[in-house]
């Protein structure tokens, strides 16, 4: 579970006006807190939300470490979404386009 300023609350709130700010459609949260050492494929994030998503989607995180522990967890991750999708991190205001 994600902690102090790290919390679900103010990720969402900083996901809702990075979404404003950019203008980005409608959006539908899926919030996790299982451990990160749980595979992705074994997570809501893996069983629920990577499904759903299609072409020209885009995934907004509060930071890339909520994709996955380590780079190779994040590669995996990126790896499941088969192209399907734009992600970006509001963090840093990067972003790992694969649409």
């Amino acid at each position: 579970m994600s902690t102090g300023d790290q919390d679900v609350k103010s990720q969402k709130l900083g996901i809702v006006d990075y979404a404003k700010k950019n203008n980005l459609p409608p959006l539908k949260f899926v919030s996790e807190t299982t451990s990160g050492a749980i595979p992705v494929s074994d997570r809501t994030l893996g069983k629920e939300l990577i499904p759903m998503l299609k072409e020209g989607d885009v995934l907004v995180v509060a930071e890339i470490s909520r994709l996955g522990r380590s780079v190779v967890d994040i590669l995996n991750t990126l790896k499941l979404t088969d192209g399907a999708c734009a992600i970006e991190e509001i963090e840093r205001c990067a972003a790992v386009t694969r649409a």
